[in-house]
């Protein structure tokens, strides 16, 4: 059986999603979570910011718009992000959560309105049984998955990384050198993030990319390694990913874009 995976992209600009309901013919509207339910909406690409293309290409205020649920990071690759039940939390290099303003900008972000199509209860399980229960349960088939998995964490490795000044290094580079890891112990909180399947290329990090959260919204991170005790999984199958094309400074060693050589 054969599944087609839409791709939808658009030329992005910085702070012209407004509102929180879209106006359409004869003065009604449409709730945002009606527009974009069955929908993943990712700003900018994965290459791009892999590229050190770390400039803001959306507030906050405007993200919310796409979803409640989600991940990404901060103009200048400041610490990591995670949107969880409606509200964006900023994770710094000291693994504290705090609530980002709505003005601050977002460089790269995959969104989506969280509504479970499937829920499995599970004991203890760590990260490497949680893949290859999930590749049983949910089996690739071409579309974006976004993941909840909420419970009782007997251990959680996360990391940040500072901000990042111009001349902005490879994603990798920063990574190697930069990155603050944090390992989180007995915890309860909320893995927060995206199953992205193979059909999708490159546009997006491939197969699971996971965010966490404390319940008490104080610390979290990207997520490396976990150990969950007790808890449940939640999978929100989408089967569009509408992305949302970055606005890129020219290249320093060629002609403006848009002139001819």
């Amino acid at each position: 059986m054969n599944f087609a995976l839409p791709i939808r992209t658009f030329a992005l600009y910085p702070l012209v999603l407004a509102g929180l309901a879209l106006a359409i013919g004869c003065g009604r509207t449409i709730s945002p979570r009606a527009q974009w339910g069955e929908v993943v909406t990712q700003i900018s690409t994965y290459p791009a910011l892999s590229d050190g293309h770390y400039q803001g290409q959306i507030a906050v205020s405007n993200l919310v718009a796409f979803g409640d649920h989600g991940l990404g990071t901060f103009d200048g690759l400041d610490g990591e992000m995670v949107l969880h039940e409606g509200t964006v939390y900023r994770v710094g290099v000291d693994g504290r959560a705090v609530a980002a303003p709505l003005d601050a900008l977002v460089p790269f972000a995959q969104v989506t309105w969280f509504t479970p199509d499937a829920m499995y209860d599970v004991m203890a399980i760590d990260q490497k049984l949680f893949r290859t229960t999930m590749a049983w349960k949910q089996p690739d088939i071409g579309h974006v998955q976004a993941i909840r998995v909420s419970g009782i964490f007997s251990e959680v490795r996360v990391r940040s990384v500072p901000r990042q000044s111009e001349p902005y290094p490879s994603l990798d580079s920063v990574v190697a050198d930069q990155q603050v890891e944090h390992t989180l112990r007995n915890v309860r909180g909320t893995l927060i993030g995206f199953f992205t399947p193979t059909a999708v290329g490159s546009v997006a990090p491939g197969g699971y990319h996971l965010h966490f959260l404390t319940n008490d919204r104080s610390a979290g991170g990207h997520v490396l390694d976990f150990k969950l005790t007790a808890g449940r999984i939640e999978v929100d199958d989408s089967p569009e990913l509408r992305t949302l094309l970055p606005t890129l400074p020219p290249p320093s060693d060629g002609p403006p874009v848009g002139k001819p050589r």
